[in-house]
């Protein structure tokens, strides 16, 4: 975060805040460094287990696939037999991650929070976070 381009270009985490010790870090960063927005994507609980149950890990490549894409429909039948879910997507992992994050996003009090609507296109997400992102500049 020290680096020179993300001092003037800013900087984007993604799937951050699993536990209040994660909070507690934004709250005590150097000013000089802490966010100026912080976008949410909110989405319904069922939607979540729904599209967490149809990722795909290769654990060869490393890459991820969801279930009925057209990426993951074009797949050969050696690479479609190597996918395995990912470990972070099991019921258990996903009721604690959920539970976690109902806890901490309503206790997450800063001056620029942006709740999006997850269910939204990521293009349209995406123009929402340009749009505040220059606002806040």
């Amino acid at each position: 975060l020290f680096r020179s381009d993300c001092m003037i270009n800013g900087w984007i985490v993604t799937g951050f805040r699993y536990n209040q010790s994660q909070i507690n870090f934004i709250y005590s960063m150097n000013p000089a460094l802490k966010p100026s927005l912080i976008a949410m994507l909110d989405m319904d609980e069922k939607l979540i287990r729904e599209k967490a149950s149809k990722i795909r890990f290769d654990p060869q490549t490393g890459k991820m696939y969801r279930i009925g894409s057209k990426k993951a429909i074009a797949l050969d039948e050696e690479v479609t037999q190597r996918l395995i879910p990912r470990m972070q997507d099991s019921e258990e992992r996903l009721n604690k991650r959920i539970e976690v994050w109902k806890k901490v996003s309503s206790e997450l009090v800063f001056k620029n929070v942006l709740v999006l609507n997850g269910e939204e296109k990521k293009k349209k997400i995406c123009e929402l976070i340009e749009d505040a992102v220059g606002y806040n500049s």
